[in-house]
C-alpha cells in the first residue's frame, strides 16, 4: 500500500489561506440562509399555531407549579413548627410540658407518676416494692395521635398496650377526655416490656400495697404535672406521638408469661364513651337486650362483650353512693323501676334488670372476741344497691334475695389456731340462727360460707359480722387476703347478693334450719328441721318428723345446704361427714360432698343443686359419718346468734313455663393440680337449659346477670398430700378479678367454694381454673364413690340466670 505525502503548512501559508477563504464563507452563508428559512417554515408553518403552542405550554407549567405548591404547603406547614420544637428539645435531653394546638401530636402535658416494681412476685406474702418514677404523656382524647392496633390483656380494665413499641395506654374513665401514655420499660439487656403486661403478671403495681386496679380507676390520683429530667428519660416523638424510646432500668430479664390477647383499635378502646349522657343511657339499654346483641355479634370486638359497670369506689367517698340502673328491658321500663314491686304490668313480661351486689376486700380483716362488721374496698358488680363505707348494704328494691358470703379465714403468718364465726345483721340487729363456725389449724386457710334466702323491703340494711377465738393470744386470726403469682387476688371476703324476684312472696321459696345436734353413723340418716325463717308455697309440715320438704308448685328449683359438721360437744372425735340430697326418697345423683373432722374441729359443709320438681315432690337432706360422735352440730355462742346444725335455702327460678337458662354440672374425674393453672374438666351434664357445656367450657345463649357457684372436693392422693389448692373463674379466657379462693389440705379432704354474680352476654364462655402449691404428695380435685351413697364428684357447679316474670304476682 502506498501512502500519499502531504506537506505541512507554515504560518504564512495559513494566514494567506484564511484571507482567501473569507469571501468563500460569506458566499456560503448567503446561500445557506434561504435553506434555514425554508426549514423553519416547514417546522412552524404559521405564526398563530406557534403562539397557541407556547400559551398551552405555559398553562401546563403554571398548573403543575400551583398543585405542587399547595401540596407542599399543606404537608409541611405544621411539620415545620414541630421540627423547630423538636430541634429545640434535642438540645435539652429532658421532658417538658407543652401546650398543644389542635393539629399537634404533642401531648397536652408531659408529667410523671410512680409505679412500684418487684422482680419476682411471691405466692403468699406481700413483697416490698421498689418505687420507680417514670414519665407520662397526657393527651386530650380529641388529639390522641396513636392509631393502634392495641392489645387488651385485662378485660374490663381501661389499660392497653401497643403491640409494636410496648407503650401502655391508660384511659381514665373518671376523666373521660384524658388519655395517659406510659413508655415501655427496658431491662439491662435491652428487652422491652409494656407496663400493661407487667401489671398483669404482678411485677408492677400503681400502688405500694400491690392492690389490684379497678375499672373505674382515677388516673388523676397517680399523675403529677412536674416534668422529669435525666439522660434516660425518653423524648416525645413529634411525628407519631407517644415516646421515642423505652425507660431504661437495670433490672435483669423478667419472666413474663404469654397471655391471651384481644386486639382492638382506637374506636373500640373508647367504645360509646363519646356519646352524651342521654345517648349513653339509651345505648346501654339497647346493648343489654339479647336480640340487639345477637344482631351485632359479628361486628363487636371481644372486649365490648363486657358491659360497662357502675362500680364506684367506696373508699373515695365520705358518704353513701348508689348506682344507676343498667336496665336490660326498654327505656320506658327503667323509669318505672321504683314502682315495679307494687304495680303489675302485661302478663308474662320478663324482667332481667335485677338488683345485685358483688363485693370483695383485698386487705386483711383481723378480729377479736366481739363482733366486727366485714368491710369492702372493691365493688366488683353493683346494680340498684347502696353501699356504705362501714360495710353496711342497703336495698333499693323490694323483693326476694339470695345471699352468699365466703370468708377466706386464717392467720396472717399461718401460725394461728382457733375459730372464726360469721353471722348477719339486718337493720342493725343480729339475725337469729344465722351463725356459722369454722376451725383454723396452724398452717392452714379455708373458706367459711354462709348463705340465705330472704324477703326484704326497700331501704332495709344488711351487714356481715365476724368474731374470732384464738388458742394462743399472741397470734391473730381473721379474714385473710393474699396475692398469688399469675392469678387473681384472693380477697379476705367475697359477698354475693342477688335479687331472684320482685314484690312480696311472688315465688315459692323457703329457708329452713335445725336447732338440734344430729349425730350420724355409717348408714345414711335424714336430717330433720324444727324451724324456718322464710316460707312461701313450700310445705314444711312434716320436716320435724321425716325431714320432707314438699313443693306445692312445679318448676326448676335451686337448693343449697350449709351443714355445721363436727363432733359432739366436749368430744375430740375425728373422721368424715358425708352430705347429699334425696328426691322422693331416692338419692339424687352426683350430689355428695365430704368433710374431714380432726380432733373436735368444726366446718361448714356445702351441697347444692338445681333440679326440676313436680307438684308435691319431696326433697330430703341425708348424711352419714365414719364416727358415731360426728354429725351436724348446733351451738349457742355467747353474745352472738345461735349456730344451727343445718340451714337449707331453696327457691324457684322464675316460673315453670319459661325456658330458664340454668346448668347443673359435675365431674366424675379426679384431676391433679400443679403450680401452673389448669382448666377444670366437667364431663357430666345433670341439667341444662339455654347453656352449653363442652368439658368445662360453658357457653351462654342468653344475656343477663347470672349466679355461679362451684364446689370442688379437694383431697390428696392416698390421703398423703399436704399443700394448698386455689380455685377461681375465667370469662372468655381471662381471669375474673377477685374471684380466687384457697383451701389447705393436710392428709384430709374438704369442699372449696367459689361464687360470683356475673354479667353475661350471648356467646360468653365461662371456665373454672385451679392450681396447687404442694409441700408433699399430690393434691387435686378428687371424685369418689362411697358404698351405698351417691357419687362424690370432683366438682359440682350450679349456674342460673336471675330474672323474674311480672305474672308471678298473685
Amino acid at each position: 500500500m502506498k501512502t500519499k505525502y502531504t506537506p505541512t503548512a507554515t504560518d504564512e501559508d495559513m494566514i494567506m489561506d484564511g484571507q482567501q477563504r473569507q469571501p468563500i464563507y460569506r458566499k456560503l452563508e448567503k446561500e445557506h440562509q434561504p435553506l434555514q428559512q425554508s426549514s423553519r417554515k416547514r417546522t412552524f408553518p404559521s405564526k398563530p399555531i406557534r403562539n397557541i403552542s407556547i400559551i398551552i405550554l405555559m398553562i401546563c407549567i403554571i398548573s403543575v407549579g400551583i398543585i405542587g405548591y399547595i401540596h407542599y404547603n399543606t404537608s409541611n406547614t405544621n411539620k415545620t413548627h414541630l421540627n423547630e420544637n423538636q430541634d429545640e428539645n434535642e438540645q435539652i435531653p429532658q421532658l417538658r410540658s407543652y401546650s398543644n394546638d389542635d393539629d399537634s401530636d404533642y401531648p397536652e402535658i408531659v408529667g410523671q407518676m410512680h409505679i412500684y416494681f418487684r422482680q419476682s412476685p411471691n405466692s403468699f406474702y406481700r413483697r416490698s416494692f421498689e418505687k420507680l418514677t417514670i414519665p407520662v404523656a397526657r393527651y386530650n382524647r380529641r388529639h390522641f395521635p396513636l392509631k393502634g392496633p392495641f392489645i387488651s390483656l385485662m378485660p374490663r380494665m381501661p389499660i392497653f398496650a401497643d403491640r409494636y413499641n410496648k407503650q401502655t395506654i391508660i384511659y381514665s374513665k373518671r376523666s373521660s377526655t384524658l388519655i395517659y401514655v406510659l413508655p415501655a420499660l427496658t431491662d439491662k439487656h435491652g428487652k422491652r416490656f409494656s407496663i400493661a403486661e407487667l401489671i398483669k403478671s404482678g411485677h408492677v403495681s400503681l400502688s405500694n400495697t400491690g392492690i389490684q386496679l379497678k375499672s373505674d380507676m382515677d388516673m388523676s390520683t397517680y399523675f403529677r404535672s412536674e416534668s422529669l429530667k435525666g439522660s434516660n428519660i425518653p423524648r416525645i416523638n413529634s411525628r407519631t406521638g407517644g415516646f421515642m424510646d423505652g425507660y431504661r432500668t437495670n433490672y435483669e430479664s423478667l419472666s413474663v408469661p404469654k397471655y391471651d390477647e384481644v386486639t382492638i383499635n382506637t374506636d373500640e378502646m373508647f367504645g360509646s364513651e363519646e356519646k352524651s349522657e342521654d345517648d349513653k343511657e339509651e345505648y346501654n339499654n339497647n346493648q343489654d337486650s339479647s336480640n340487639q346483641y345477637e344482631s351485632d355479634e359479628k361486628s363487636r370486638s371481644p372486649r365490648r362483650r363486657y358491659p360497662p359497670r357502675q362500680r364506684p369506689r367506696p373508699t373515695r367517698r365520705p358518704q353513701t353512693y348508689k348506682t344507676k340502673t343498667t336496665s336490660t328491658t326498654t327505656q320506658n321500663s327503667k323509669t318505672t323501676t321504683e314502682s315495679e314491686s307494687t304495680t303489675k304490668k302485661s302478663s308474662g313480661h320478663i324482667i332481667d334488670n335485677v338488683a345485685y351486689f358483688q363485693g370483695s376486700n383485698s386487705k386483711n380483716q383481723l378480729g377479736g372476741s366481739k363482733g366486727k362488721v366485714v368491710t369492702y374496698n372493691s365493688i366488683d358488680g353493683l346494680n340498684e344497691y347502696t353501699t356504705f363505707n362501714n360495710g353496711t348494704l342497703q336495698t333499693q328494691k323490694t323483693g326476694i334475695y339470695f345471699s352468699m358470703f365466703a370468708a377466706q379465714i386464717g392467720s396472717p403468718n399461718r401460725n394461728g389456731k382457733g375459730e372464726v364465726h360469721i353471722w348477719t345483721e339486718k337493720d342493725g340487729k343480729n339475725e337469729q340462727n344465722s351463725n356459722s363456725i369454722q376451725t383454723i389449724n396452724r398452717g392452714t386457710t379455708s373458706v367459711l360460707v354462709y348463705s340465705s334466702v330472704f324477703q326484704i323491703s326497700t331501704d332495709q340494711t344488711l351487714a356481715l359480722l365476724y368474731s374470732v377465738s384464738t388458742i394462743n393470744k399472741c397470734t391473730s386470726l381473721g379474714l385473710i387476703a393474699t396475692e398469688p403469682e399469675y392469678e387473681p387476688i384472693v380477697p379476705s371476703i367475697i359477698t354475693t347478693i342477688i335479687q331472684i324476684s320482685d314484690g312480696i312472696n311472688t315465688i315459692p321459696y323457703a329457708e329452713l334450719f335445725s336447732t338440734k345436734t344430729q349425730l350420724g353413723n355409717s348408714n345414711s340418716e335424714v336430717i330433720t328441721f324444727d324451724s324456718f325463717s322464710a316460707n312461701n308455697k313450700i310445705n314444711t309440715t312434716h320436716t320435724k318428723h321425716n325431714g320432707n320438704i314438699e313443693y306445692n308448685e312445679e318448676g326448676i328449683y335451686f337448693i343449697i345446704v350449709c351443714a355445721q359438721v363436727g363432733s359432739e360437744i366436749d368430744s375430740d372425735a375425728s373422721g368424715e361427714v358425708h352430705l347429699w340430697t334425696k328426691h322422693n326418697d331416692k338419692d339424687m345423683p352426683n350430689s355428695n360432698t365430704i368433710q374431714t373432722i380432726r380432733s373436735g374441729s368444726t366446718s361448714v359443709l356445702i351441697s347444692q343443686t338445681i333440679t326440676k320438681l313436680k307438684s308435691n315432690d319431696k326433697v330430703q337432706i341425708a348424711f352419714s359419718s365414719t364416727n358415731k360422735k360426728l354429725g351436724v352440730i348446733a351451738s349457742q355462742p355467747k353474745n352472738e346468734p345461735a349456730v344451727p346444725s343445718i340451714i337449707v335455702s331453696t327457691f324457684r327460678l322464675r316460673h315453670q313455663g319459661d325456658a330458664i337458662p340454668y346448668a347443673q354440672l359435675s365431674s366424675s374425674k379426679s384431676q391433679w393440680g400443679c403450680k401452673k393453672s389448669k382448666g377444670i374438666e366437667i364431663d357430666m351434664d345433670d341439667g341444662l337449659q339455654r347453656i352449653k357445656n363442652k368439658n368445662g367450657i360453658i357457653k351462654f345463649r342468653e344475656s343477663g346477670t347470672y349466679f355461679v357457684i362451684a364446689a370442688v372436693q379437694v383431697a390428696s392422693e392416698d390421703n398423703n398430700g399436704i399443700g394448698d389448692l386455689h380455685l377461681w373463674m375465667k370469662l372468655n379466657g381471662n381471669d375474673i378479678p377477685s374471684s380466687n379462693t384457697i383451701q389447705s389440705i393436710n392428709k384430709d379432704t374438704s369442699v372449696l367454694i367459689c361464687q360470683s354474680a356475673v354479667e353475661i352476654k350471648v356467646g360468653d364462655k365461662l371456665q373454672m381454673a385451679y392450681s396447687t402449691d404442694v409441700a408433699q404428695g399430690k393434691i387435686g380435685l378428687v371424685a369418689t364413690h362411697p358404698h351405698n351413697e351417691p357419687l362424690v364428684p370432683s366438682i359440682i357447679m350450679s349456674i342460673f340466670k336471675s330474672s323474674y316474670a311480672e305474672d308471678n304476682y298473685d
